[in-house]
């Protein structure tokens, strides 16, 4: 699990995550690159792009999505949950 979602916000877990920087053509590969994201918190009302990320600003909604995140992970894991349904 890469992300937990809970009303305008979102938690990113860290993770690696592959960004296209050269897009291919004719056939030829293009260029990839892999980020290593960090653990980051994002209010997709005001920041749809996730840009801004407030992890130090709302340590309180952090733990709460942490906490939903691992509800989650268990569901998932008890096929009690499909993976990336709501």
């Amino acid at each position: 699990m890469k992300a937990v979602l809970s009303g305008k916000w979102k938690l990113h877990y860290p993770h690696s995550n592959l960004h296209v920087v050269k897009d291919g053509m004719d056939g030829l590969p293009g260029e990839n690159v892999t980020l290593e994201l960090k653990e980051s918190l994002f209010d997709l009302e005001k920041d749809p792009c996730e840009q801004v990320n407030l992890k130090s600003q709302y340590p309180d909604i952090v733990e709460q999505l942490k906490k939903l995140g691992e509800v989650k992970r268990k569901e998932i894991e008890t096929g009690q949950r499909a993976a990336g349904s709501l």
